[in-house]
């Protein structure tokens, strides 16, 4: 983050996070920056797209609430959502798994295959929450309902 941005002079600091992109384009803190400040300035697209530069140039970078950041960014781009959901490291992550199911960006074939996985108390919240996408909420319920049909061991 730049002074200009902390000050709220977003071109200011697009500026600066461009010419230390044009200075390397790889660097991992500009690309953030950049990313977080063209969220704030509601570019979503921009933003998105640096978003996805980053989960595939930076994979194995990331810390675990940086990904979680990402994966729970609304709006977002599917694509980008799209690798975390496929990544070997973060897709097992239970934070990273719930904020993708949660994120109405994701895929929905992607969150459905992800709530699969989830806990049978978040199953039941899930399955009635109405902020849903109605295909997941349902899945939800029927995973939980299995879930609780199971015999426990």
């Amino acid at each position: 983050m730049t002074c200009a941005d902390e000050l709220g002079d977003y071109q200011k600091a697009l500026g600066y996070y461009k010419a230390a992109y044009d200075i390397d384009s790889t660097y991992l803190p500009t690309l953030v920056g950049r990313a977080d400040l063209l969220f704030k300035m509601q570019d979503w697209d921009n933003a998105g797209k640096i978003y996805q530069t980053i989960l595939v140039q930076h994979r194995d970078g990331q810390g675990e609430a940086d990904v979680v950041r990402i994966a729970a960014a609304r709006p977002a781009v599917p694509a980008a959502l799209t690798i975390l959901a496929a990544h070997p490291r973060w897709s097992v992550r239970h934070p990273v798994k719930r904020a993708l199911v949660l994120n109405p960006s994701t895929p929905l074939a992607d969150a459905i295959r992800i709530a699969t996985t989830l806990r049978t108390q978040e199953l039941r919240e899930l399955s009635v929450d109405t902020s849903l996408r109605e295909p997941l909420r349902v899945h939800a319920g029927e995973v939980y309902a299995a879930a609780l049909r199971r015999p426990q061991a």
